[in-house]
């Protein structure tokens, strides 16, 4: 692609007769820009407060500084 709105053709033919049709069509390049997801800079901390070794953390709150103010994104959390 070197210039935008570039007009690309497609030839397309039979084999067995060689009958074909083209047609041009207009393609546009977008170039969407990488996301640039903030890294909470605040740790995560949470009191056992029954010494199971298990708390709950709320990883959701963390969703508006990883978005970094940024629309349309789709953040997950995992495992692993």
């Amino acid at each position: 692609n070197t210039v935008n709105n570039e007009t690309i053709y497609v030839r397309v033919e039979d084999q067995d007769t060689g009958c074909f049709v083209s047609q041009g069509f207009s393609l546009t390049l977008v170039v969407n820009p990488l996301p640039s997801p903030q890294v909470p800079v605040t740790p995560l901390e949470v009191c056992d407060v029954d010494n199971d070794g298990f708390a709950e953390f709320d990883l959701d709150a963390q969703t508006p500084i990883i978005e970094n103010g940024e629309l349309n994104l789709a953040i997950s959390y995992h495992i692993t």
